[in-house]
């Protein structure tokens, strides 16, 4: 994997976004530790996919269910699937039990395994487009809302990213571009309840896309927030 990895590093026109898809029994944090090694890679989030038929019953097994409980534990989101196939109450039960079990995880639950792309990956180019002059983003059909915050006066980058992270706004993602209270641009990442703030080049419009289930996402509070930092 690593030097596949070091390959795309090295083409002259380098990918936005490499997907890693690991196998059943990885421990994804081990994973991300070993791409940390490489120069020019940056983790953008660990999904874990669980079945909500299943998830607790593997998660006993005598076999397996360290390795779930290990994949659980590493997760930035998890993909509850097949909530279709369950009842509320079940739902309800499983999602309960993953606030223990994946503590640091937003979990976004998925009829018949549809999610949205750009929760699932993300994209940083994607708030300096000009989708940007609009206040939101349709999303027809899904479950997911998601709009733009203009941040045009210098904010505390890393209180922001903090607060979207572990605050109470239902943000699963966010990710753009905001001037720093140093005066300097800033990229701001998060994704469950991780966040990350690096320095970042002048070339774009200072943007944030904000993503989160709908009636869940608080557009309002959140630029309320950007307002007080």
């Amino acid at each position: 994997m690593l030097a596949a990895l070091m390959d795309l590093g090295q083409m002259p026109t380098t990918p936005d976004h490499v997907l890693i898809e690991a196998s059943g029994v990885a421990i994804p944090q081990a994973i991300v530790d070993a791409v940390g090694l490489l120069d020019g890679f940056q983790n953008d989030g660990i999904v874990v996919l669980a079945d909500a038929e299943t998830v607790q019953k593997l998660a006993k097994d005598d076999y397996v269910g360290d390795t779930i409980d290990r994949q659980l534990a590493d997760a930035d989101l998890v993909i509850l699937s097949k909530v279709d196939l369950v009842d509320e109450a079940k739902k309800a039960a499983v999602e309960d039990w993953l606030s223990t079990a994946a503590p640091g995880a937003s979990v976004i639950p998925a009829e018949q395994g549809k999610v949205a792309l750009e929760v699932v990956l993300g994209s940083a180019s994607d708030a300096s487009r000009n989708l940007a002059e609009s206040k939101s983003i349709e999303h027809s059909g899904s479950p997911f809302a998601s709009f733009v915050l203009k941040t045009n006066e210098s904010i505390d980058a890393e209180k922001l990213a903090q607060n979207l992270a572990t605050g109470d706004f239902g943000v699963v993602r966010a990710k753009g571009f905001v001037k720093g209270s140093d005066g300097e641009s800033k990229l701001l990442h998060v994704v469950g309840q991780r966040w990350q703030v690096s320095p970042a080049s002048d070339d774009f419009e200072p943007a944030v896309i904000c993503i989160g289930i709908k009636q869940q996402l608080k557009q309002a509070e959140i630029e309320d927030l950007a307002l007080s930092l």
